[in-house]
């Protein structure tokens, strides 16, 4: 056992995160923005955002985020990315000044474009860089709650932050594995959700496996063409972070950005599909910051366009497909 654990955020992946970690043996506690969300942890052991399942009754949750925070060894930040610099600012005076940090944000920040371990930077000058990692992977919460097994990736721009959150989560149900790339885990990360939307837009319009199999194969060379121009490893983007996350987000059910996909290619508008939602969908919000990135950086991202198109142009759903069917043909590899 560590010492104390922080997870912010109680949405269903942190609160997956700390199910995981106090089933390991971790003292975890976890900020949630709701008293309701905290008194279904504490008293109930369950809560709607992971389906009523069983938590660990060690898991302990609290909406007095300098609480949570005073005296962590680590701490996990699975805040929202749209969320992510309003909460650090609220919070930087209490955080712990030699906490280990890993993100598991998955997301880009709309209007400056930046990355979740960008934001922590800027909001937490204290935290160096030293101290700073990722967590990105094929991860369904749902599933890792109920002690499914999976892989993920923690990257740092230090090899023993990486290998300190690499023994912090790895179990006998979740394998690790590290990396020094943090641009490209967490770029992977963020961009998959967005082509989770476009495969979901697919089944929605009933186009079939070929066609939700070419998005998320032709999703893997925008994400990488984008990361390699912002210092990305290619070599990130066909492990888990990319090809693993992507397989994952596109065709499963228990995928949010799937979810939101289909319904809108049922016929569903899409804004309300977006606010149906009991979770967040961050592919919504991370396409407007792909969409300025593809403009600003020269970079063709045909299926994160089409997907902005949709939900903020009043693109017809039903033209999607033969737009991008409809380029120019080229060599696979251009």
């Amino acid at each position: 056992m560590t010492g104390k654990i922080a997870v912010l955020g109680a949405g269903a992946w942190g609160i997956a995160l700390g199910h995981m970690l106090a089933y390991s043996g971790h003292r975890v506690n976890l900020w949630a923005r709701t008293r309701d969300a905290a008194d279904a942890i504490n008293e109930r052991h369950q809560t709607p955002r992971l389906y009523d399942l069983p938590l660990h009754p060690a898991l302990r949750a609290d909406t007095d985020a300098e609480h949570v925070l005073t005296g962590a060894e680590a701490v996990v930040s699975a805040v929202v990315s749209h969320q992510l610099r309003g909460f650090l600012r609220a919070v930087t005076k209490v955080w712990p000044r030699d906490a280990m940090v890993v993100s598991a944000s998955k997301g880009l920040e709309r209007g400056t474009c930046k990355r979740m371990t960008q934001i922590l930077k800027d909001e937490l000058p204290q935290v160096p860089k030293s101290r700073l990692a990722v967590l990105s992977g094929p991860n369904l919460a749902g599933e890792m709650a109920r002690g499914k097994p999976a892989s993920t990736v923690v990257a740092g721009h230090y090899r023993d932050t990486a290998r300190y959150f690499q023994k912090l989560f790895h179990s006998e149900r979740f394998r690790v594995y590290t990396s020094e790339d943090v641009t490209g885990v967490e770029l992977g990360g963020a961009m998959k959700n967005v082509i989770a939307i476009a495969a979901g837009m697919c089944s929605g319009l009933a186009l079939g496996d070929n066609a939700v199999a070419a998005v998320a194969t032709r999703g893997i060379a925008e994400i990488k063409r984008l990361g390699v121009q912002m210092g990305a490893n290619p070599e990130t983007f066909s492990g888990m972070a990319g090809v693993g996350d992507i397989v994952v987000t596109c065709c499963s059910q228990g995928s949010r950005n799937r979810k939101v996909g289909e319904e809108i290619g049922r016929g569903k508008p899409p804004m309300e599909a977006v606010s149906e939602k009991k979770t967040v969908a961050e592919g919504v919000h991370t396409v407007v910051a792909l969409y300025q990135l593809s403009r600003t950086l020269g970079v063709s991202l045909p299926i994160s366009e089409i997907v902005y198109k949709v939900l903020f142009e009043d693109f017809p759903v039903s033209k999607a497909a033969r737009e991008l069917m409809g380029r120019d043909a080229k060599e696979e590899n251009e």
